[in-house]
């Protein structure tokens, strides 16, 4: 069983699957309240302990998958820029960017990129990162060992509602969700969190509905500036009806763009972000937002990921070896051209010697004899590594291909390759096609569709 668990201001919502398929309905929903929060209340962690094992224990919930959406406003969020686009050196030196941007020295932080790197200026980069407190987050794994789980995820809510799986036409634009005196805003493009933020209007007031939607533009504009992205042509609205259908006009008004209500029903509302954490531990666990790595690291993933890493390590040696073999057996070939080259040298000086061929003619095959030497040696010189590079240069980097074998020699490559997506491996084909280092062969070339589904990709390809 998969579980989501939203961490409120003063519940924990949390919703069940025992089998996660986009579109379908929880099979269970459960909310428990955390509890006051006030001094003098006791230990804050063991509220969230307790809270924690009643809503598991309301969805029936043994040994289950669980992911949690923390409150947006526990973490803070910076864009970082970069004057280089490389992602592995950014990876390396974000943490060293963020130092002097949060309040508290960078250790005290868990941080974690919402976007990949997007470019910045001509060379440059950027990428928005959410950081927070260590000590709040190991108090709530602390909190959540006590309830006998261990999460997968841990995230922001504001990035769990850009991924639920309930939302109309998918969540790209501004999202606003109302929830009581809190409000949380992201911005979500192509499956990213390009900004986010929360705020405190106060409790709902119609009255007051006009200065809530000035605050509300107020803090998008400048999470827009901080991310440096344009906004939205519209925003979607969610929370109770009460609240959403009191605040959409005087927000349209105030940001100049329409609109729109998310849902009328506060029950489907009340769950998105949970539902969206669960879709993101049920079909991407290894690669969603997450803040827990490195001491803070979920150690299934990472033993998971430690397999993985053993399992490219032994491709990549297999591949080294392949190429190996075939440079060697390119070289032998050459070597055997090259023999046969200094042979003809030879047998032209001895029928020179003998005066049984002409002057003229003999000059001239001496000529294409020391020809035939040097395209000899030019030929064994070309390592089957040379041309491994150049194909992978060719080839996109995607999930949604996987390479099954690739074959090469001196004259020719004859790649196989496994896709997911139909239009994937026709654009690979087609990439190919227009090539300037390759000359695919069309008429043996082919991309067939399987009766399983995937797509398989067999091309040849000869150097230009």
């Amino acid at each position: 069983m998969i579980v989501g668990i939203e961490i409120g201001r003063a519940t924990l919502r949390a919703v069940a699957y025992r089998r996660f398929s986009p579109g379908r309905e929880p099979d269970a929903v459960a909310e428990a309240p955390i509890g006051p929060t006030g001094p003098g209340e006791g230990d804050p962690s063991a509220r969230m302990a307790e809270a924690v094992r009643r809503v598991l224990a309301e969805l029936g919930a043994r040994n289950p998958v669980v992911a949690l959406a923390i409150p947006t406003a526990w973490c803070a969020y910076r864009t970082v820029r970069f004057p280089y686009r490389s992602p592995a050196r950014v990876e390396g030196t974000l943490r060293y960017a963020l130092e002097g941007r949060l309040p508290q020295p960078i250790e005290a932080y868990a941080t974690e990129p919402l976007t990949s790197v997007l470019p910045a200026g001509a060379d440059g980069a950027r990428v928005f990162v959410a950081a927070c407190p260590a000590a709040r987050l190991s108090a709530l794994l602390e909190a959540c060992k006590a309830a006998g789980v261990d999460p997968c995820i841990v995230q922001p809510a504001a990035v769990s509602l850009a991924h639920d799986p309930a939302a109309p036409g998918g969540a790209d634009g501004w999202m606003i969700r109302l929830d009581g005196a809190d409000c949380e805003a992201v911005l979500a493009a192509g499956g990213e969190v390009k900004a986010c933020g929360a705020l405190r209007l106060g409790e709902p007031d119609p009255a007051r509905a006009l200065d809530a939607a000035q605050s509300i533009r107020f803090a998008l504009r400048a999470q827009e500036l901080e991310a440096a992205e344009n906004g939205s042509d519209s925003v979607r609205l969610i929370g109770p009806p009460e609240q959403t259908e009191a605040l959409a006009e005087p927000l349209e008004q105030a940001l100049g763009v329409p609109v729109a209500l998310a849902g009328a029903d506060e029950d489907s509302t009340s769950w998105a972000a949970a539902r969206g954490v669960a879709a993101q531990a049920a079909r991407e666990r290894g690669t969603a937002v997450n803040l827990r790595r490195g001491a803070h690291s979920y150690e299934p993933l990472a033993r998971k990921l430690d397999r993985r890493v053993a399992a490219a390590l032994v491709l990549a040696v297999a591949a080294v070896c392949m190429v190996g073999v075939h440079t060697v057996r390119g070289i032998r070939r050459a070597e055997g051209d090259l023999r046969a080259a200094i042979g003809r040298q030879e047998e032209i000086a001895s029928q020179l010697a003998d005066g049984s061929a002409s002057v003229y003619g003999l000059e001239a095959a001496v000529v294409s004899a020391r020809e035939a030497a040097a395209e000899a040696m030019r030929t064994r010189v070309v390592s089957c590594l040379g041309r491994w590079r150049d194909l992978m240069v060719e080839i996109p980097a995607t999930p949604h291909i996987t390479l099954s074998s690739i074959d090469i020699d001196q004259a020719r490559i004859h790649l196989k390759a496994l896709s997911t997506d139909g239009d994937q491996a026709e654009k690979l084909r087609q990439d190919l096609q227009r090539s300037a280092v390759f000359d695919l062969q069309e008429e043996s070339s082919t991309v067939s569709k399987q009766p399983t589904g995937a797509f398989t990709v067999e091309l040849y390809l000869r150097y230009r």
